[in-house]
């Protein structure tokens, strides 16, 4: 859609959308009669390699479809499995307006914001009203209430929702790949990482080139360390689809994690430019300017979240985190209540504490003991909450960790933060100068942590490189 405005020549469309076709074209509607034009291009030469013109009833939508997909597969002397002619031939459901609805839904929910969100479930809804047995809204449906219960900072009761819906999804089709991401989002937003990674598997194991699942594998090896097998999941995943910027923002993260902030700044203004107000990635590029010690250019970043949604809790959390970073506690506990004021304790899964852990923090270093161990309590409740029903994220440990280190119980503050590495926790360089890790710093124990986390982290650069050298 971002070309459909402009003039630019196939050829630099396919440059830089890394692809060697192209297929264009036009749909006409005139009441119950539709027209599609389709022609499929090789952008290196502007050469036609197939065309054709429809004119068919609305109803026989899906038939087009299906041709369409193997005229191309055939003009491309692409050899189709009978997996996937099944699945090209496949009827999605009989009700076009539930169809309607359901491709309405999706729309809104890839554009990653809250008042989408929204939207995208009240459309699955509509169309699973038309179509009680349609599998898909219901895997939207799962998916969008899932991704409720994390980013957009509603209750944990969403994710379960999500595993229901998902898993009636499944139950219609067991063969739908979308059912399956959808239900790996579910237990991702419960921190079960590895039937999470399952569930992803399973998606791509259907449709080895469904994009979303291809994701889905890539951020959770991510989430879990493995940030070599990552890349290459996300990597793969830009070539599917290079109009979603969560695809560039995974990469960065990767990159950032591996200690590649080149490449890792790279990606993020990728993504900043598919989509600008897409605000994980500012997020993103506060972390790499923080530790760099680049703190103003951090808080930037964090403004600029706030100049698109003024309460996003998101945004608040992360300005508080580049605050108390800088030492600047005053702002920093204005961030942090003006977040804690909508939502309650919450973790920042970006940092990997509670935002009640930085705000105990500020309380501690003012004296105010009896202020900060409240906040500390209320972190710790969420996050033995969370480990007791089976959370494998790094960011809990890590937030016990750093709990402990601001009141000096080094001993449980080790122990968790060596389980925080063994979950995946990837971003030492932030731990080197995080200030609520202060009182373990000059520890030769601390010391030993960071050098063998580096080691691990400069191994799978490594392999990265030669992979990408080859």
């Amino acid at each position: 859609m971002r070309y459909k405005a402009g003039d630019k020549a196939l050829r630099d469309i396919g440059k830089e959308l890394n692809v060697a076709t192209i297929l264009e074209g036009s749909v006409r509607r005139a009441g119950d009669q539709v027209r599609i034009v389709a022609q499929l291009i090789d952008a290196s030469t502007d050469e036609h390699l197939w065309a054709e013109t429809y004119d068919k009833e609305l109803t026989k939508i899906f038939a087009i479809q299906s041709d369409v997909a193997q005229q191309i597969a055939a003009a491309l002397k692409a050899k189709l499995s009978p997996a996937e002619k099944e699945r090209l031939e496949k009827k999605p459901t009989e009700n076009l307006t539930a169809y309607d609805y359901y491709l309405k839904g999706r729309e809104y929910y890839y554009r990653y914001r809250k008042q989408d969100n929204e939207n995208a479930i009240e459309l699955f809804k509509k169309a699973l009203e038309l179509d009680p047995n349609y599998a898909l809204a219901y895997s939207g449906l799962g998916e969008s209430c899932a991704a409720r219960a994390r980013r957009y900072e509603f209750p944990q009761a969403w994710a379960d929702s999500g595993i229901a819906v998902s898993k009636k999804a499944i139950s219609i089709d067991p063969n739908l790949p979308e059912a399956y991401t959808s239900l790996s989002i579910a237990y991702n937003q419960k921190g079960w990482h590895q039937k999470a990674l399952e569930a992803g598997r399973k998606a791509v194991e259907i449709n080895s080139n469904y994009a979303h699942g291809n994701q889905l594998v890539g951020y959770w090896n991510l989430y879990t360390g493995k940030l070599d097998e990552a890349l290459q999941w996300l990597k793969k995943t830009v070539l599917l689809d290079p109009s979603d910027p969560f695809n560039f923002y995974g990469i960065g993260v990767v990159y950032f994690r591996l200690d590649d902030h080149a490449n890792a700044e790279q990606w993020f203004k990728k993504g900043i430019e598919l989509q600008p107000d897409f605000v994980y990635t500012y997020v993103a590029l506060s972390l790499l300017y923080l530790s760099q010690g680049n703190y103003n250019q951090a808080i930037e970043e964090c403004r600029k979240i706030l100049s698109i949604s003024p309460d996003d809790v998101v945004g608040l959390n992360a300005i508080g985190d580049a605050e108390l970073f800088l030492r600047n506690f005053a702002e920093a506990k204005q961030h942090y209540e003006k977040a804690i004021a909508k939502i309650s304790s919450r973790w920042n899964v970006y940092t990997g504490r509670c935002n009640t852990t930085g705000l105990g923090y500020i309380f501690w270093k003012m004296g105010q003991h009896d202020e900060a161990r409240k906040m500390f309590s209320q972190s710790l409740k969420l996050d033995r909450e969370e480990l007791d029903q089976g959370s494998e994220w790094y960011i809990l440990p890590y937030d016990l960790a750093a709990i402990n280190a601001v009141q000096g119980n080094k001993t449980e503050a080790y122990k968790w933060l060596q389980k925080a590495i063994d979950a995946g926790w990837r971003t030492y360089r932030l731990g080197l100068i995080d200030p609520l890790l202060e009182n373990l710093r000059n520890d030769e124990q601390f010391k030993q942590m960071m050098s063998q986390l580096k080691a691990k982290v400069d191994e799978m650069r490594k392999r990265v490189e030669e992979k990408e050298n080859k």
